[in-house]
């Protein structure tokens, strides 16, 4: 914590990732963040804050939007454009009669001596691009959903079904047969089913996907988060043909044996 004054502020490094050896590791800091700054006023007993949380490069956040919540974050202003993204939240600084507010009461009033209060109301104004459709926040709690709020709190129009029209999903069993799963213990029989998935729209080209679900009654042997191991009877790979279906499933099952059991190898 760093201090000049009546005002302190600190900062973490939030880009942190697992490396392969089950070892926490930073990033650059400036790809993703947080600080917060706040201003004591020991003649009120107030804490101003300032809240900064900031991701960079990244394709996750489209939005612009304001808010306002019952903790120490009174309010919060936020952009999002695709390349970047930033938080700026604020504490004890707007005055608590601007904000909207509900009456509560506590769980020690009774009906004779209710003790009642006001909290501030979560609300929401902004909009959110959210695979391929924009989500319009005009007065909406983003905590709570109630049947009996008005739809004009909260309405999505979806750009790529109003361009493209409505999307038709329709899965297609092309071929199944008995194949042969190699693996360094045991070699398991297994009931290979190729499917393919059909995607369309009235206006935009057809989508197709081949993939294979491949079934055994015996169960294959596979790692649990935890370290224990359980019985997989069932599994979907990418795959044209039964023999890529099956390689590709012999892959998946190596790669999740080494991934998870590694972790919990003695050090």
């Amino acid at each position: 914590m760093n201090k000049w004054r009546n005002f302190e502020w600190h900062w973490i490094n939030d880009n942190r990732h697992i490396a392969p050896d089950n070892s926490e590791q930073l990033g650059s800091p400036w790809k993703h963040g947080r600080a917060w700054f706040y201003h004591n006023l020991s003649s009120k007993k107030t804490t101003r804050t300032l809240n900064i949380e900031w991701v960079l490069w990244t394709n996750d956040f489209w939005h612009l939007y304001t808010s306002c919540s019952d903790s120490d974050e009174q309010v919060t202003f936020s952009f999002g454009c695709g390349l970047f993204a930033i938080w700026i939240s604020l504490g004890n600084i707007i005055p608590r009669k601007w904000l909207p507010t509900r009456t509560a009461s506590s769980t020690s009033s009774t009906k004779s001596e209710p003790n009642m209060f006001e909290l501030i109301q979560n609300r929401q104004i902004g909009i959110h691009l959210r695979h391929g459709s924009i989500d319009f926040s005009l007065w909406e709690d983003p905590t709570n959903w109630s049947s009996t709020q008005p739809k004009w709190w909260s309405f999505s129009f979806n750009v790529v079904r109003f361009v493209l029209g409505k999307k038709q999903n329709k899965t297609v069993e092309i071929y199944d047969n008995l194949a042969v799963l190699s693996l360094p213990e045991q070699n398991y029989l297994v009931h290979v089913f190729l499917k393919q998935q059909i995607q369309k729209r009235p206006r935009w080209f057809t989508k197709k996907d081949n993939y294979g679900v491949v079934m055994t009654d015996a169960g294959i042997p596979m790692p649990e988060k935890d370290g224990g191991t359980y019985l997989a009877k069932e599994t979907e790979q990418k795959g044209i043909t039964i023999e890529e279906v099956v390689a590709n499933t012999v892959h998946w099952v190596l790669r999740e044996r080494w991934q998870r059991w590694r972790q919990h190898e003695p050090r």
